[in-house]
């Protein structure tokens, strides 16, 4: 009996925490200098990586993934002269408007290393 309670009292130090799901941005269109713009498009942020981007029609959606509705926004890297592309530093900022036709824009969310800052 001392064995089983033992036993099932190290079991939670075994398991690992589940991972945070998934985090997907979708509808906006994504900036990426030198390349056309992609709309609508799907970013998806899996820890502090950007997993994959693409258009929202050909890019695949994790199961039990965070899903944030962007439509009629505009998604760029952080610093938004940086390249967008699967493997960097989830470092994004999130537009209410094309930042290109403002000399200033402010970002309408912050995302650094995988996590919304603002």
């Amino acid at each position: 009996m001392k064995q089983v309670l033992l036993a099932l009292l190290l079991i939670p130090w075994g398991c690992a925490p589940a991972p945070d799901p998934a985090i997907v941005i979708l509808g906006a269109t994504l900036l990426n200098p030198g390349m056309d713009s992609v709309a609508p498009s799907a970013v998806v942020v899996s820890g502090t990586r950007v997993q994959r981007i693409g258009t929202q029609a050909e890019t695949p959606i994790p199961a039990g993934s965070e899903k944030l509705a962007a439509w009629n926004k505009f998604v760029t890297a952080d610093p938004p002269s940086a390249k967008l592309e699967p493997g960097v530093t989830a470092n994004l900022l999130l537009f209410a408007s094309d930042p290109r036709a403002n000399p200033a824009p402010r970002p309408e969310r912050t995302m650094k290393e995988g996590q919304w800052t603002r």
